[in-house]
This record gives structure tokens, C-alpha cells and sequence, in this order.
């Protein structure tokens, strides 16, 4: 089994995220402190698990925590995989 995560929508969605050369990824830089931030479309994450032979077996949302800054619930997704056994 593999798991992960991604930062749902909603924080920082009024963002101006750019186009990278890698279609389904956007990215947007924090001029204040330089840290740039990913996002991976639903299906350039879908792609991803199939290419590595990896099963969606679950995804779910999660409350992660209060964002003080922002004023918001920040949710995450929440994928659990299974690697497809090749005979």
C-alpha cells in the first residue's frame, strides 16, 4: 500500500498559479519568502498512479487544521493506493 496527500481546494485558490512545462502542474511563487507551491491536477494525479501500477483504493478529505493567516479550515485529499501485482 502506498498513501499520500494534497492540499485540498480552497486554500489559497484566489492564488495566480502559472502553467509549467509539465502538463496538470501549476505553480505559484511566495515573493516574500520565495517558496514556490505545486498543484497537481486530479488527473495528472490519476495518470501518475496508473503509470506505477498503482490502484485507487480510497480517497478521502480531511479537516486539517486552522489556517490563522487566511481565516480558513484547510482540507486535505487523502489517497490510499495498492500496487497492481503483474503475474
Amino acid at each position: 500500500y502506498f498513501c499520500f496527500s494534497t492540499l485540498n481546494k480552497g486554500l489559497g485558490e484566489d492564488k495566480e498559479y502559472l502553467s509549467t512545462n509539465i502538463e496538470g502542474i501549476l505553480s505559484w511563487t511566495n515573493i516574500q519568502n520565495g517558496l514556490v507551491i505545486f498543484k497537481h491536477s486530479d488527473d495528472y494525479i490519476m495518470n501518475l498512479l496508473k503509470s506505477n501500477d498503482l490502484n485507487l483504493i480510497s480517497k478521502q478529505i480531511i479537516s486539517g487544521f486552522h489556517d490563522e493567516t487566511e481565516k480558513k479550515q484547510v482540507f486535505f485529499n487523502i489517497y490510499l493506493t495498492q500496487k497492481q501485482m503483474n503475474d
